[in-house]
């Protein structure tokens, strides 16, 4: 394994760490054997519909994710709202993603999961746009909810995708695909 970390601050000090298993001779052997795929990365790679996923969760997570730590930046710095301002965009954020997650089986079941995960992809973008040029925090609020709402529409869509594609023995390594890409680009965005 290999972790970076570089100290801007005492309290600010972030790390990238990546770690390699493999297994040799006979260890993957007995794991091939048992029916243990041992490459889920390979996997993930080669499945077509999972790739575009990985793609899509990749740049999300990169350029979109991040919104959610500048909350209270932007209520504070921004909106000059205070805790209360933070504490009113936040309800916003999760009232928008608990509608979503409430409505998410039947607007899958309605457009399928490719279309949702582009609907999703492709709305974000905007939302966020309008939510980063509110020019108050009573337009932000609104902007919010529409952000929560479609930012929880595309990573269940990439979860859901990830899941129905990969078969029964791949699909813990490919949610551990999925959720390292979260995990490792959230706090480099």
């Amino acid at each position: 394994g290999l972790r970076v970390r570089y100290e801007f601050k005492r309290e600010f000090a972030p790390y990238v760490g990546v770690s390699w298993n493999r297994k040799y001779g006979k260890t993957a052997d007995f794991a091939k054997s048992a029916g243990e795929d041992t490459a889920g990365f390979r996997f993930v790679r080669d499945e077509p519909g999972i790739r575009g996923t990985a793609v899509y969760m990749l740049f999300t997570t990169f350029l979109a994710a991040p919104f959610i730590g500048l909350v209270p930046a932007m209520a504070i710095k921004v909106f000059d709202a205070g805790t209360s301002g933070t504490a009113a965009l936040v309800t916003a954020q999760g009232v928008g993603a608990v509608i979503t997650g409430i409505m998410f089986g039947s607007i899958q079941a309605r457009l399928g999961s490719r279309r949702t995960l582009l609907v999703s992809v492709w709305l974000l973008s905007p939302t966020l746009v309008l939510y980063a040029l509110a020019p108050t925090i009573w337009l932000a609020i609104p902007a919010i909810f529409l952000v929560g709402a479609v930012y929880l529409g595309a990573f269940s869509s990439f979860t859901t995708i990830g899941q129905l594609r990969a078969p029964g023995q791949m699909r813990g390594r490919v949610m551990s695909v999925l959720m390292m890409i979260l995990g490792g680009l959230f706090p480099l965005g």
